[in-house]
């Protein structure tokens, strides 16, 4: 019902559903901050539907929807923190690279270990390689990415490169 609804209905719907069964669920749900489903209520309140009207001056060409991307899993955030957290202590605190190219071939093998041998105590002892099929309803395997140093690139962001697209890649020696 989310995912195709003009930005008024969605609006209106998450407000009645603020009604129904409170702030923090919806916060949840609807994926947005407590102070935007506090202003849609205020705003509710006062104007009941009329509140959700477009009162933008410019003409819209087409017509604004607020569309929901993705199933959401609560623990997404908290799964990637953690990765953060484990790589910081597993990884770069013992870890000792001699150079560029040291440090991307460790870091690789760190990505492969971790996604394929390290059991996740949360996650009942499973590693990424078996967890990703059932989270994900997928029979794909987890995408391996090598890592590349994204400081040699951050000169061509926001500068009008051939094709008009830039794209992160392992450059050819």
């Amino acid at each position: 019902m989310i995912g195709s609804q003009d930005a008024k209905t969605y609006r209106l719907q998450m407000v009645q559903d603020v009604l129904k069964y409170g702030i923090k669920p919806c916060v949840r749900h609807y994926q947005t901050t407590v102070k935007t489903v506090r202003k849609g209520v205020k705003r509710y309140q006062q104007y009941k539907e009329d509140g959700f009207k477009d009162l933008s001056r410019k003409k819209h060409t087409v017509q604004s929807r607020l569309i929901k991307k993705h199933n959401r899993r609560p623990t997404w955030n908290s799964d990637v923190e953690s990765f953060h957290n484990l790589i910081e202590e597993e990884f770069f605190l013992s870890e000792k690279p001699n150079n560029e190219i040291d440090l991307l071939a460790k870091t690789f093998a760190y990505q492969i270990w971790f996604n394929s041998f390290r059991n996740n105590r949360g996650r009942n002892n499973q590693n990424p390689e078996q967890i990703f099929p059932s989270e994900l309803n997928t029979n794909k395997p987890i995408p391996v990415i090598p890592p590349i140093l994204v400081d040699k690139y951050m000169q061509l962001f926001g500068k009008d490169i051939k094709g008009d697209t830039f794209y992160l890649y392992h450059p050819r020696k």
